[in-house]
């Protein structure tokens, strides 16, 4: 296989293959699946980290992958857009991570020049996560409602 072949001349250390779901048109389910199954047990014998991203269908489960290799992965990773107040904002969730400690929370990010940043999770009085502008907003409340304890202490 060329890609087996590649990896082995440019011993990466880390490979991204940029959306799976994409290796449909180039052959049955069956064999995409098992093509996936050699090239991840290929990565993982030789200690790379890889990066597989795959695309799913607005509405469907978004937990559910179409070619059947979730099993296979040991960390499961799935970003979306939640949609609240009119806006569209991202999200992060660990679906799974074999072996290792994780959060259950789902995560609302924003990318900066930086780098990805997870913001501070608000919640309301009523428990739900408060997301995008209404996050903004619960932030502002708190910061104005809150009172100034510098003054309290005597320090001006």
């Amino acid at each position: 296989m060329a890609i087996h072949r590649l990896i082995d001349d440019w011993q990466p250390r880390v490979v991204v293959v940029d959306p799976v779901t994409n290796l449909i048109a180039v052959g049955s389910e069956i064999e995409v699946t098992a093509m996936l199954a050699r090239l991840i047990d290929f990565m993982k014998l030789r200690q790379i980290t890889a990066l597989f991203t795959s695309l799913t269908e607005g509405g469907g489960a978004a937990e559910r992958t179409d070619l059947g290799v979730s099993s296979l992965m040991d960390v499961w990773m799935l970003l979306g857009n939640l949609e609240a107040n009119g806006e569209r904002n991202r999200a992060i969730q660990i679906v799974k991570a074999r072996g290792m400690a994780h959060s259950n929370q789902v995560r609302e990010f924003v990318m900066t020049d930086s780098g990805i940043t997870l913001l501070a999770v608000r919640r309301r009085a009523d428990g739900s996560v408060a997301i995008g502008s209404a996050r903004g907003a619960q932030q502002q409340q708190a910061r104005a409602g809150a009172p100034n304890l510098s003054r309290r202490r005597g320090v001006k």
